[in-house]
């Protein structure tokens, strides 16, 4: 998979992000790290009679993100794939809905 950090720098401001010393390898660690929380949180549904419609509905959002970043084709870096998949289950109804 293609890095979404084009070169290491002592500090870089990504997306309003501030990443000092970070190498190439362990932000893009990062960022896969916080992309498996936002998958993870949107999965956790509550086990009531809603949990069928947005299971469905999340793993559509869920898997177009995965195609792009696996694809090595994010629009702007994992970060930011990440950051709009947040968004959009937020605008669904939050995380847990």
């Amino acid at each position: 998979m293609r890095s979404s950090i084009a070169h290491a720098t002592a500090a870089t401001t990504v997306l309003g992000r501030e990443m000092c010393d970070r190498t190439p390898a362990e932000a893009e660690r990062d960022d896969l790290r916080d992309l498996l929380t936002v998958i993870r949180d949107a999965l956790d549904l509550p086990s009531d009679h809603r949990r069928e419609a947005l299971l469905s509905a999340r793993v559509m959002l869920i898997s177009g993100t995965l195609r792009d970043v696996l694809d090595g084709s994010p629009l702007m870096g994992i970060s930011w794939e990440t950051d709009l998949l947040r968004r959009l289950i937020e605008e669904a109804g939050g995380p847990h809905a």
